[in-house]
């Protein structure tokens, strides 16, 4: 029996995942149909401990990898905007930013076909880059 929630868990894998792939990829998305779900994955980064920056006058979340990457979190809103759902035209521009943040590397949780997340951010959600498959292949420590 898991000793964390599934979504910490999840959060946990990601940033082993960003820290152990030997890539240049700075910008990852996974499309969860469920906003529910999409929303306790999110909740799942914030139990690791969020850490904040400012990009664009706006503070944004991020969680800090073993290795000092800094993975910044991004919660699409689908309907309703809250404090922690940010609109594709806000999500583009920390794109655009994200080069300028030493050690910086986006991750955004959607249900969308927005172009500009899906030509380019790394797909997580499909099945040779699902990260938990990559992680639990290797073996859990």
């Amino acid at each position: 029996m898991f000793k964390v929630p599934y979504e910490e868990f999840l959060a946990k894998l990601l940033c082993r995942f960003v820290d152990e792939t030997k890539t240049n990829d700075t910008k990852y998305h996974y499309v969860c149909s469920n906003p529910d779900q999409a929303t306790q994955l999110y909740n799942g980064f914030s139990k690791l401990g969020f850490s904040s920056l400012t990009i664009n006058e706006t503070q944004l979340n991020y969680v800090t990898t073993n290795n000092g990457k800094k993975i910044i979190v991004m919660l699409h809103h689908i309907a309703e905007q809250t404090l922690n759902t940010y609109h594709e035209d806000f999500i583009a521009s920390v794109r655009d930013e994200l080069n300028s943040i030493k050690n910086a590397v986006l991750f955004v949780i959607h249900n969308s076909a927005l172009e500009t997340i899906l030509t380019t951010c790394k797909d997580l959600s499909v099945e040779k880059t699902r990260v938990y498959t990559c992680i639990c292949a290797k073996g859990i420590k």
